[in-house]
């Protein structure tokens, strides 16, 4: 029945009616994959060449596989852009049927598009969005729609977020909208429309008005969503991935995860994550080898991506997606074979134990020592690493004992990565 990620729009912005992006130009900060950062205005982005940057006078091009995260300086990230201030259709429109509720789609790729749908069908939504007018999702492409977000659906909510994460290969589910006794009804969706949906469930096809439902989960098929190199996040809150192309001053080409190419205002993007092929999280690596040893307290399991105690990775104030999160002793064991040529990471005693901890972090390659902290306490700030690691084999990563036995030890390597070399003619010029 319906499978997998969004958009197979002509629409999705070729051809949108938004208003015109200001004149002026777009301030931006570039975070490269080492941890560094570039500052400067949108200058625009050639395919087989790289992103540009402004900096006064000056044209700096930095190529993509070298771009971490893109951030753009264009007002209030958290207020978004009114719909009526980009020339958008809005509840009271003459030319938009208003439906009971915005829409919010949930897109195989993660990402989240909250517009107001005009049509549905078996195969397809109509929809517009912040950035774009007349957009066409295939229903194959969306995880989930959802329609009340209201706080009083507590129930409805519990039962549409375990559905989300639960969804099977062949099986659709529709959350009833009720505050106090919501349903949830497996089936298979035949029809959707703007009022009603047809839902096969225990044998037998039946009618559901849009307004009796809180939301629905469609299930996965048997296709996966192929990994895109960025992620867009929208002033609005949306989210989606696919592959930059190029651009002007005032405008992205993208085409998206959705398979269809679109334009998207400069003025109305938050931040471009991009997903350099040159770089390898160690979370997602394998361990050759752990050795963990508690002194005074048990010992405590090696974390992926989040804190030894479980939590998000914080350090100095700034968040981290991705790290290791472990508690002394322990020593890690990663292959290389001479693959990689830089080990970057940001290092500190976890900030929900601060200012106690005391530990020792140490990088060693084939045996050798090739990075030593030195005594880092709960008082001590984050530190940034770059440590060169072209033709290691053997990676060891090794958190030691401090000058306090082992308690509120919790350290961590966070945002640790390793870098490929760079690819003929990439880097900043």
């Amino acid at each position: 029945m319906i499978h997998s990620v969004l958009i197979a729009c002509h629409a999705l912005l070729v051809g949108l009616s938004v208003a015109p992006s200001s004149s002026a130009p777009v301030s931006l900060s570039v975070e490269l994959i080492d941890g560094t950062r570039r500052s400067g205005s949108w200058d625009g982005l050639v395919a087989g060449e790289g992103l540009r940057l402004r900096d006064g006078a000056e044209s700096i091009v930095v190529a993509l596989d070298d771009v971490s995260l893109i951030e753009f300086a264009s007002g209030d990230p958290k207020a978004g852009t009114p719909r009526a201030a980009l020339g958008l259709p809005t509840a009271q429109s003459p030319e938009l049927p208003a439906p009971p509720t915005d829409w919010v789609l949930y897109l195989n790729d993660g990402g989240q598009i909250t517009g107001r749908v005009s049509a549905a069908d078996q195969d397809r939504l109509t929809a517009d969005f912040a950035f774009a007018t007349g957009v066409v999702v295939q229903l194959e492409q969306l995880a989930a729609i959802q329609w009340a977000r209201d706080r009083e659906f507590k129930r409805c909510e519990d039962l549409f977020r375990a559905s989300l994460k639960e969804r099977l290969p062949s099986e659709d589910v529709l959350i009833t909208r009720d505050r106090k006794d919501p349903k949830l009804l497996r089936g298979r969706l035949e029809r959707l429309t703007l009022a009603d949906a047809a839902f096969q469930f225990v044998g037998k096809s039946r009618t559901v008005q849009i307004d009796k439902l809180y939301g629905m989960v469609l299930a996965t098929g048997t296709r996966r969503p192929a990994s895109q190199p960025a992620t867009f996040h929208f002033s609005d809150g949306s989210t989606f991935s696919g592959q930059l192309l190029g651009g002007s001053a005032a405008g992205l080409d993208i085409r998206g995860s959705f398979g269809s190419e679109v334009s998207v205002p400069i003025h109305l993007l938050r931040s471009i994550r991009v997903h350099s092929d040159r770089v390898a999280y160690l979370s997602d690596l394998s361990f050759v080898d752990e050795r963990v040893v508690g002194r005074l307290h048990r010992s405590w399991p090696v974390q992926r991506d989040r804190t030894v105690a479980g939590k998000p990775i914080v350090l100095g104030g700034r968040g981290f997606d991705k790290g290791i999160g472990c508690h002394s002793f322990t020593e890690l064991r990663f292959k290389l074979d001479g693959a990689f040529e830089t080990f970057v990471a940001t290092i500190a005693v976890d900030e929900s134990v601060r200012p106690r901890g005391s530990v020792l972090f140490r990088v060693e390659g084939d045996g050798r020592m090739l990075f030593d902290s030195g005594l880092v306490t709960g008082a001590t700030e984050p530190r940034d690493l770059q440590v060169a690691v072209k033709g290691v084999r053997e990676m060891t990563l090794v958190v030691d004992y401090g000058d306090g036995l082992d308690l509120a030890d919790h350290a961590v390597w966070a945002g640790a990565r390793v870098l490929r070399p760079a690819k003929n003619g990439s880097g900043v010029q």
